[in-house]
């Protein structure tokens, strides 16, 4: 009695001191009650119903205060009772003590909540104590205390910190958020915080309303996870500890980047170190009960003893799994999703400032593994790398737990085994030397298969922007088998990683085994002690919490490596080089404000890696030497020959390139600057800013939105200067033929708009902007001539552009030179000349850019007097740019049909001041949102993956292999009872004692073996179905019609080919494996325990097992539909980094930082649904656990109340028992995170089940040599783009000799572009035919007739590799044939043959085009937009097909090369039938037969001779041109 007394007194003293002393300096840091805060950018919280709050808490505190008051008055009483009893007063004067203590502590609880949070830890802990005490057999303790502890702790556990609150987030970039309720984990109760009933309401709407589930109805996250807060914080600590700058890959290093992550949430590491080392301390409180009560069945002890220990093993296991629960929830909910949204943030703020080396022709760190060599292996960055270093955080746990628990289990299994476990735990030791080694092989195949992984990307990046050039071409088989070979290089690294995992976990695994085996034979063998059941089961139960540390130590030692290559990635991409003032050593940059720009012997090249290299270096293309000023009020025109540097000028100007050289003073946007703009408009003096800048990129770069919002840009708008943009800009027409207006949604990069129309709105965007500083690139190259006039005379001279400096580049030099104040030209890197117009005028230089027929400077005029003059009827419509803009299969007709013939001239002219029509209707959306299944995965989706797997054979040994490791630890189990309780049946000899370890250690090490071979099947079966599933999905999409493209994101394509198959082939089979392995661990658990534990037992089980399934259920249904959630929310992340990587120049142009905003806003809806799924997982574990310590406790219970089982039986029992809380928690999990799985290959599913093209071959095939002739003939040829839709193509008759050269034209949506989809069947025709040298080709399969035609498009995409490479992917011509298509397309000038007479004409920059090795980087982008449609040309060069159409192919090439090509284009086709889309009329004007369209139809045919000398729409075209260029298209038809 004294020993229990003196016991409870210590411990009730220690408690109270201890509240004592923390509630003082709780008290000291917090003196009031802290309700939500409204710190800016993290809260905008507003409290809902605080009243009905405050009312809640003061019932708690009356109930608690009334607790206080019992316990006071039961301590009275017994100190009362005690000094009349002369009885010890200790126990009742520090009971009374501590209560005194606990009654200050909730008074101060009043007005700082944090007492309440001390208050619950305190009593709880005295409730403990008293209840282990009052349980105990010798105890003589009062309920009442105990009641009125019970009490309070109900009460504070109950009391919320705060009312529930509402958040309107505050995007800078939009102000129509609607505010949505905030999740309750950081203003609920202490018991909604262990519970985590807050995420019932989750749990229930997932459950019931799946189908309703949406992002909408989920609250939003708590505010340490909003992406704001949290991107600014990380960005501070960035700026306060940089990163350093790595002048080689190599030599990156990761720890700079890993301390500012630690250092950016040092508050949460702290507090997951606090929280493992208290957990790590309680591991083996349920080991030491369980000791206790084996003991006390061996000895026979009062059953009050045993009914103690049984109670105190089921109350331990419930402390520890609450305490647990919270270590999980914080480890994975806040510090998994912090540490993502940080490196997702910092990755796109990177990518916003990074300069962009891909276009300097230089190789380093071609060969560093963590080097990013694409623009597409950035999104490699977040979405693989981001993560592993986001999941690898949780390690932090283990890393922290597992030192503790293996010291403490060590300690305990000494009281145990005696130094008997010092031998066994030496085992350990040999294991150690194999981290050295196993790190060299897993950092060097995770590097391996993560390159292998980028390079696919990278690939699967180019196909998917280049998916019309390829199927234009017919070469998807081609391309899948390169494709396919990439695969298998990333799926053999893959399988390598998969024989590591199972070489070392067949290690890993043994170790805890060999450890026990080794200290049974030494406590037995060599000590010749007797192996009771209360030290062997004990000893397993530590040996199994010891497995967990020896595993999770070498996982966590794995797991940091494979996380040191992400962060070192990551590290390097961040540490490389911004755009901010690059200049070199010697040259000067200063930053203006007032948009004068002046530069003085100015040098600019592309960027390169080394920032140290001087313009000496020839193999970058160097501008130098430059002489220019310009400023408000002025135009300002630079031109030049085909990649003379032009577009190098505006790059250097706008700080893309580097200065190498002189000096600069120049205006740029401050990156931040329109986030500065006020929320009202401003008035139109206020409009321009003198520091801001615009740009019009030459391949305009559009937002996946809608026209108005790419041409307002995040501006305010103002709707008489949106009109007079649209105006200027010659867009008003355009809009009032799109059925939604200005809400028309274009499409990823524009692709629902022609050419000319995307030209138009990236130059609206730029007008309508508020930058006094204009650069504009080649923008008048996609529109035809009359367009031209009018944008020069209303846009370029107009009141929009009168005081901005506008600096033009432009081919048109005869219609712009007239109002340019200064004219500056460049030849292969050189100035050749820089002045006024004047002065241009009577230089050498102007012959050599413009016409050669050109013999009139009035023409330009003319033209725009041609163009502001009310044309006559058959003039092109205002903004008649070609309907050869259109991609071929992108271009999208409109549906209203126009007459033949105008009703008036107003339907052609350019003066039109109508409006965009009112839209009545929500637009309709081109890009339709990604939709998600609903409800259970189906049979189907797990169907593919079985087959997919193996077949009978295969799934025989499966099936074998996991059920025999199933069973494996029951029959050691058995055996180790049956082992120990032969020593309580009396002594046991030694050699019984040996037969005894041989069969325990043959069982043990046969398990081992099992389970890995287990694995290694599973793995080899999975690598073979991803290969299957890959091959499926790719060959889907690559088959798949080219509306497809047209409907869905590229990113949405990304995530399919990117996260979800990386899911598929890296977690797919280990979330299979270990659900089954569980599952019938569970079984075998549940065996175990009903045999042993009776009716009691079987009793629990059943209920248990009801509640179970429900929960699991429940949880089941909830997780699937919020994966599927996440998984949708996670691509307008991945489309919106895709797009800002393509257009990043365009956005810095602008300083549009507001799309920082944008992303940050995206990242918060895919953390809503990330957020909460995590949040169900800690919901689901803790009620797993409560009922698992329900379990243990009925089992210990059952056997006590049985009374005749013995402590072998009891221990088998127990050992089970106490397993299966985590291995159902391990089963539903992995089951949950199986669906989530699946629900990847789902998704993948859905992409290979595409409806398909028509066949690629068809029987009978045409001759080889088809078509032999080039004749071409129409029959009646109609086409609609669906059944359900108008015709766009009508009544169509054409017949063309062969070798014949045709040209069409016609205004915008006539059906030019359609009709040269016809050859290609884009679509199919809804009658008539098409024939080609007499065959139908609807009767001909796709792949047979896509390869044997040609088409040169007006935007080209070239692949990635070397410059032969991208000419001739497959390998089948010469490089002297390649050089010599090369001269013919000028893009090699001179006869010489070789590199170095290329390189005599020129000072300083070498012709990249002699070099076949030369690099050509993703989509071409290191060379100009004419270079790479004179590459295109050269293809066609060389495969010589005999029907070709040329789709404004030398739009973006000046008239000089122009004339040259088209030269070339008559000499190397004169065998072929050519059909011309042009936007220039002399590029036709010479054809043997002209085609004008109209409302899909052939509304004239003749030669240009018939239709020039007669009445003809042809005519008035031509007149559209300029009296002079009349004149002359009508002299050179006549001369023809």
């Amino acid at each position: 009695m004294d020993d229990i007394q003196s016991a409870e007194i210590s411990l009730n003293a220690v408690i109270a001191v201890f509240a004592v002393i923390a509630g003082f300096v709780v008290h000291q840091k917090y003196n009031k009650v802290s309700l939500p805060t409204t710190e800016e950018y993290v809260h905008n919280d507003t409290p809902i119903k605080p009243n009905e709050y405050k009312h809640k808490n003061r019932y708690l505190d009356y109930l608690l205060f009334a607790g206080l008051l019992a316990g006071l008055g039961s301590y009275s009483c017994e100190f009362g009772y005690a000094v009349m009893e002369n009885d010890n007063v200790a126990l009742s004067l520090m009971g009374f003590s501590q209560y005194v203590v606990f009654l200050c502590m909730a008074y101060a609880g009043l007005e700082c909540f944090a007492q309440n949070y001390l208050l619950a830890i305190t009593t709880a802990l005295s409730l403990l104590v008293n209840t282990v005490v009052y349980l105990h057999p010798k105890s003589s303790s009062s309920p009442v205390p105990l009641l009125a502890t019970a009490t309070m702790v109900f009460a504070v556990i109950n009391k919320r910190p705060g009312p529930d609150t509402i958040h309107k987030p505050m995007y800078p970039h939009r102000n129509d958020v609607l505010p949505s309720k905030v999740c309750q984990s950081t203003n609920g109760s202490i018991f909604d915080t262990l519970f985590f009933t807050y995420a019932t309401p989750i749990v229930r709407m997932g459950y019931e309303m799946p189908s309703s589930m949406g992002i909408d109805n989920l609250p939003f996250v708590p505010p340490y996870l909003r992406a704001r807060a949290l991107f600014e914080g990380i960005r501070r600590v960035m700026v306060f500890k940089p990163l350093p700058k790595y002048h080689k890959n190599s030599d990156v290093s990761a720890t700079p980047l890993f301390m500012n992550i630690l250092r950016a949430n040092k508050y949460q590491v702290s507090m997951l170190v606090g929280l493992s080392l208290l957990i790590a301390s309680l591991y083996y409180t349920p080991a030491i009960f369980l000791k206790k009560l084996l003991s006390s069945i061996e000895d026979k002890e009062s059953a009050s003893w045993q009914w103690y220990y049984a109670m105190c093993l089921f109350f331990s296991s419930i402390v520890l799994s609450l305490f647990s629960g919270q270590v999980w929830s914080f480890a994975a909910t806040q510090f998994v999703g912090r540490i993502r949204t940080q490196l997702n943030s910092l990755l796109f703020a990177k990518t916003l400032s990074k300069k962009d080396i891909s276009v300097a022709s230089n190789n380093e760190d071609d060969d560093d593994d963590i080097a990013v060599k694409s623009k597409s292996q950035v999104m490699t960055l977040m979405t693989v790398d981001a993560d592993r270093i986001s999941q690898s955080s949780i390690m932090v746990f283990t890393l922290m737990d597992a030192p503790i628990e293996l010291a403490v289990g060590s300690v305990f299994l000494y009281t145990l085994l005696g130094h008997s476990a010092l031998v066994g735990l030496l085992v350990i030791v040999l294991f150690l030397p194999l981290n050295h080694y196993s790190g060299k092989f897993v950092v060097r195949a995770q590097d391996n298969l993560m390159e292998a992984r980028d390079h696919r990307t990278s690939i699967m990046n180019e196909i998917l922007s280049s998916i019309r050039i390829i199927k234009l071409s017919g070469s998807e088989r081609r391309i899948m088998s390169r494709v396919f070979g990439v695969r298998r290089a990333e799926l053999y690294q893959q399988k390598l990683n998969y024989l590591i995992e199972v070489a070392f976990n067949l290690i890993w695994d043994s170790s805890p085994f060999l450890v026990s085996l080794t200290a049974f034979m030494h406590y037995t063998l060599y000590r010749r002690l007797p192996l009771t059941p209360a030290i062997a089961f004990a000893s397993v139960s530590v040996f199994n919490e010891m497995q967990f540390a020896l595993n999770g130590l070498p996982e966590c030692f794995i797991g940091f490596l494979q996380t040191f290559v992400s962060v070192r990635r990551i590290a390097s991409y961040l540490s490389s080089q911004d755009v901010d003032n690059v200049c070199h050593p010697g040259s000067f940059i200063q930053v203006s404000n007032d948009a004068h720009m002046i530069l003085r012997q100015t040098s600019f090249a592309w960027p390169t890696v080394n920032t140290n290299k001087g313009i000496d270096d020839g193999d970058v293309f160097t501008l130098h030497s430059i002489d220019f000023e310009a400023m408000p009020g002025q135009l300002s025109l630079v031109c030049g020959k085909l990649g003379s540097g032009k577009t190098l000028f505006l790059n250097g100007l706008l700080g893309e390139a580097d200065l190498v050289g002189g000096s600069l003073r120049v205006p740029r946007s401050d990156f931040h600057i329109m986030e500065h703009f006020p929320q009202e408009k401003p008035t139109m003096n206020e409009w321009l800013v003198d520091s801001m800048t615009a740009y019009a990129p030459q391949t305009p770069w559009l937002m996946n939105a809608s026209v108005k919002d790419n041409i307002i840009f995040y501006h305010p708008f103002d709707a008489k200067r949106y009109e007079e943009v649209l105006n200027a800009c010659s867009l008003k027409n355009d809009l009032e033929y799109m059925e939604d207006g200005d809400q028309t949604e274009i499409g990823e990069q524009g692709l629902n708009l022609s050419g000319g129309q995307k030209a138009r709105v990236s130059l609206a965007r730029a007008v309508y902007s508020r930058a006094t500083t204009l650069l504009l690139d080649d923008v008048l190259s996609a529109v035809d001539s009359h367009t031209s006039a009018w944008i020069f005379e209303k846009c370029i001279k107009g009141p929009l552009l009168a005081e901005r400096n506008v600096i033009l580049v432009s081919h048109h030099i005869q219609l712009i030179g007239q109002a340019a104040d200064n004219i500056i030209a460049f030849d292969n890197g050189e100035v050749i000349f820089s002045g006024t117009t004047a002065e241009f005028d009577e230089s050498e230089v102007k012959p050599t850019l413009i016409s050669s027929i050109m013999t009139d400077d009035e023409e330009a005029m003319a033209e725009v007097e041609a163009a502001t003059s009310p044309p006559s009827s058959g003039t092109e419509t205002e903004g008649s740019d070609a309907d050869s803009e259109t991609t071929i299969g992108a271009e999208k007709v409109n549906e209203k049909e126009r007459s033949v013939t105008p009703s008036s001239p107003q339907d052609f002219s350019p003066a039109q001041n109508s409006t965009p029509p009112k839209i009545d209707k929500a637009p309709r959306k081109l890009v339709q949102d990604e939709g998600r299944a609903v409800g259970r995965v189906s049979k189907e989706v797990y169907m593919t993956l079985l087959k997919n797997m193996g077949g009978s054979f295969y799934w025989t040994i499966f099936t074998s292999l996991f059920v025999l490791a199933a069973f494996s630890p029951v029959v050691e189990n058995w055996i180790l009872s049956q082992w120990s309780q032969s020593y309580l049946n009396g002594l046991v000899s030694k050699s019984a004692t040996l037969r005894w370890i041989t069969i325990y250690g043959g069982v043990i090490m046969i398990g081992i073996v099992v389970g890995s071979l287990r694995w290694l099947v599973l793995y080899l079966g999975s690598i073979k179905a991803s290969r299957r599933i890959h091959d499926n999905m790719l060959e889907s999409c690559m088959r798949a019609p080219l509306r497809f493209y047209d409907t869905v994101s590229k990113g949405r394509l990304l995530n399919r080919f990117g996260k979800d198959l990386e899911g598929i082939d890296s977690s797919l089979a280990d979330n299979f494996g270990r659900s089954i392995v569980n599952a019938l661990g569970i079984i075998a658990s549940f065996i175990s325990v009903m045999l042993i534990g009776g009716l009691p037992a079987i009793a629990a089980l059943s209920v248990l097992s009801v509640l179970y399934y429900q929960v699991g259920k429940m949880y089941n249904t909830a997780s699937r539909e919020l994966r599927r959630i996440e998984s949708v929310f996670k691509s307008p992340v991945y489309s919106l980094y895709a797009e800002t990587i393509s257009g990043v120049a365009t956005i810095r142009a602008f300083g549009n930082g507001l799309i920082m905003s944008e992303m940050l806003e995206k990242i918060d809806n895919a953390n809503k649904p990330w957020y909460w799924l995590w949040t169900l997982s800690r919901w689901l574990s803790g009620r797993f656990n409560f009922f698992s310590s329900c379990l243990i406790g009925a089992t210990a219970i059952g056997i006590v109340a049985a009374g005749d089982i013995n402590a072998s039986y009891a221990g088998f029992a127990l050992a089970f028992a106490m397993t299966v809380s985590q291995n159902l928690i391990l089963a539903v999990r992995r089951l949950t995170s199986l669906e989530q799985s699946m629900v990847a290959l789902e998704r993948v599913k859905e992409y290979s089940e595409l409806p398909s093209e028509a066949a690629e071959i068809t029987k009978p095939r045409p001759p080889a040599a088809w078509p032999h002739q080039g004749n071409v003939r129409f029959e009646d040829f109609n086409l609609s783009y669906a059944p359900e839709l108008p015709l766009v193509l009508k009544d169509i008759n054409l017949d063309v000799n062969g070798r014949s050269k045709v040209g069409i034209v016609g205004p915008t949506g006539c059906g030019k572009s359609t009709l040269a989809s016809a050859f290609f069947r884009f679509t199919e025709a809804a009658s008539g035919r098409l024939l080609i040298d007499g065959i139908d080709v609807s009767t001909l399969g796709l792949t047979d007739l896509r390869t044997r035609l040609q088409i040169v498009p007006q935007d080209p995409t070239i692949m990635s590799g070397t410059l032969r490479e991208a000419l001739d992917v497959y390998n089948e011509f010469s490089d002297e044939e390649i050089l010599d298509a090369l001269r013919r397309v000028q893009l090699i000038r001179g006869a010489g043959s070789d590199s170095e007479s290329e390189v005599s004409n020129t000072r300083e920059n070498k012709n990249t085009f002699v070099n076949l090795n030369s690099k050509v980087d993703e989509n071409g982008s290191n060379l100009s937009s004419g270079e790479r449609q004179l590459m295109v040309i050269t293809k066609a060069i060389l495969n010589r097909s005999k029907v070709i159409i040329f789709d404004e192919s030398t739009s973006a090439v000046d008239y000089k090369t122009d004339e040259l090509i088209q030269t070339t284009i008559r000499e190397e086709f004169t065998n072929s039938t050519i059909f011309t889309i042009a936007h220039r009329l002399r590029t036709v004007i010479d054809y043997d037969v002209i085609a004008v369209m109209d409302s899909g139809r052939i509304v004239e045919l003749g030669s240009p001779a018939q239709l020039l000398n007669k009445q003809s729409r042809f005519m008035e075209m031509c007149k559209a041109t300029g009296k002079q260029e009349y004149s002359t298209l009508k002299k050179m038809a006549n001369d023809k």
